[in-house]
């Protein structure tokens, strides 16, 4: 497979047809699941992240803006039963930054660690933060700052994620990385760290040095390969791959795995007016299928009509080569795809993909689901949310808003749970959707056969 980095005009992968078939198959969908508000209403929350621990226990984190005072504190919520029911609280950020945001949430069997950034209510002096926990999210440790901004510098955007391949030689090691801004023109650095006990951290690792660079994230592979990317906005804007055979000590030189065309910010709907920055997500096949060891690359992309669509890349060669970009959402070209979240299926190898999208109505936002069961060739997109929501709604960040969050999330054990901010009475908040428990009694095998056998 050669890298391709030409642009093409991509067509959806199955073509959107207003068909009563199409309306009976989101109806049997819409029964499949059901939508839980995370987080209390009133006073916003954004930008979620969510880590499902087992069957019962799934933690989520947030943008939480119910101080009052103008500024996030990063939410902590807690399920025991699936995602049905949630308590909540604040994670207290550091005595002398007192905010806090752009949290990200993962596990291993031993903890579990919160990771964003603190910062002044100016937006000065961000720092790398994290918090610990060792039974299963009840009670996290004291704020710990991992690498603290000065004046100059700063840091934004963290992306956590902790080795769980049963492969790896690194299990249990955690991973951040992150941006550094300079407060130069056109300066930004990725960072990241590692740290196998979410208590003392290596010093930061610069992967890259060059121009605009933002929107990192990180995924394990089979042998432990630490795979970084992210993108570059400066030059020819591409999504750049980092890889790290030990552990997150060293990393090769960065790869391209595709150009992109950025989409524009705020995205072209005459009543919208939140940003909307291209950022890159990883995810790797640990499954025994026939895909083990696949990387795919995620990202919206503008190169169809001046429109944000989802696209997709892979590699079977450690990162050396990627597949040319496919769309993965099949809606209409005119439309709005946004805010990708990617994961796979530990026991399947099934990609599952969310992300945002106005193909419903086009000032309201929906959530859709794409999955994959053929190693991301073709996918099946299918509506998870409940109910459109509008933007503009919640007049906190103005009006037009002028700030939905920048990413939404997605995660997999014993199934998938996705999370997203929704604005259902006039306040962001945060969603999940759950599988609705089934009431009918599962037939039997011998059952069906007489059943079958009475109809001839």
């Amino acid at each position: 497979m050669k890298a391709s980095h030409r642009v093409k005009k991509l067509l959806p992968p199955r073509t959107r047809r207003p068909y009563k078939r199409h309306a009976v198959r989101e109806k049997k969908n819409q029964a499949k699941y059901k939508s839980i508000q995370v987080t209390p209403s009133r006073f916003p929350q954004n930008e979620p992240s969510i880590a499902k621990l087992s069957k019962n226990i799934v933690l989520a984190t947030a943008n939480d803006y119910r101080t009052g005072l103008g500024f996030s504190v990063i939410g902590l919520y807690r399920s025991t039963d699936g995602g049905n029911t949630w308590s909540n609280r604040l994670l207290i950020p550091p005595s002398d930054l007192i905010a806090s945001g752009d949290g990200y949430v993962d596990y291993d069997n031993n903890k579990v660690i919160v990771s964003g950034i603190a910062f002044t209510p100016i937006g000065a002096q961000a720092s790398v933060i994290t918090y610990l926990s060792t039974d299963k999210g009840r009670t996290f440790s004291p704020v710990n700052i991992i690498n603290r901004g000065v004046f100059l510098n700063a840091f934004d955007k963290p992306y956590l994620t902790i080795d769980r391949v049963p492969t790896s030689p690194f299990i249990g090691r955690a991973y951040i990385s992150y941006t550094e801004i300079n407060n130069q023109e056109n300066n930004t650095s990725i960072l990241l760290q590692h740290s196998d006990d979410g208590k003392t951290w290596s010093d930061p690792i610069v992967l890259e040095q060059a121009g605009i660079l933002t929107g990192s994230s990180i995924a394990i592979g089979l042998r432990g390969e630490v795979y970084v990317g992210w993108t570059q906005y400066s030059g020819e804007p591409s999504f750049q791959l980092a890889v790290s055979a030990d552990g997150g000590q060293t990393f090769g030189q960065p790869r391209i795995v595709s150009t992109i065309t950025p989409v524009p910010s705020p995205l072209p709907v005459t009543t919208w007016g939140f940003r909307a920055t291209t950022f890159s997500y990883l995810a790797v096949d640990q499954s025994q299928q026939n895909n083990r060891g696949r990387i795919y690359a995620v990202w919206m992309d503008s190169r169809v009509e001046g429109n944000a669509h989802i696209l997709l890349s892979f590699s079977d060669d450690n990162g050396a080569t990627w597949s040319e970009p496919s769309r993965v959402d099949n809606s209409n070209n005119d439309t709005q795809n946004f805010f990708p979240a990617v994961v796979t299926s530990p026991s399947t190898g099934n990609v599952k993909i969310v992300y945002y999208t106005n193909r419903i109505s086009t000032q309201l936002i929906d959530v859709f689901k794409a999955i994959s069961k053929d190693g991301g060739l073709t996918f099946r997109n299918e509506r998870v949310s409940l109910q459109s929501f509008d933007p503009n709604a919640d007049t906190f960040f103005g009006n037009p808003s002028e700030f939905i969050g920048d990413y939404i999330d997605i995660d997999f054990n014993q199934g998938s749970i996705a999370t997203w901010m929704s604005i259902p009475e006039n306040s962001q908040d945060i969603f999940v959707n759950i599988r609705k428990e089934s009431t009918k009694r599962k037939e039997s095998w011998k059952k069906k056969q007489r059943r079958k056998r009475g109809r001839k």
